[in-house]
């Protein structure tokens, strides 16, 4: 998908080969839906926050600036 597509083009990553994101819950801020994630089994406080836009649209902040993120594949793994 490109801007030959109408979509514009957008960076994507993928999780390195045994690392992935587990969910851990939801918040609010401002009153939008917040996800939270944390990498593998970390067991610590810190969380990755992506701010919920849409079923297929996360939006994620850093010191760079925001991003979205478009979900066109999703895999889900048993915790375990």
């Amino acid at each position: 998908m490109g801007p030959e597509d109408g979509e514009k083009t957008r960076t994507s990553f993928k999780m390195k080969d045994g690392y992935y994101l587990r969910y851990v819950g939801m918040g609010t801020e401002d009153g939008k839906k917040v996800l939270l994630f944390s990498v593998n089994h970390s067991q610590g406080k810190t969380c990755y926050a992506f701010n919920y836009i849409d079923r297929n649209t996360l939006l994620v902040g850093g010191r760079q600036g925001c991003s979205d993120i478009i979900i066109h594949r999703l895999d889900f793994r048993a915790a375990g």
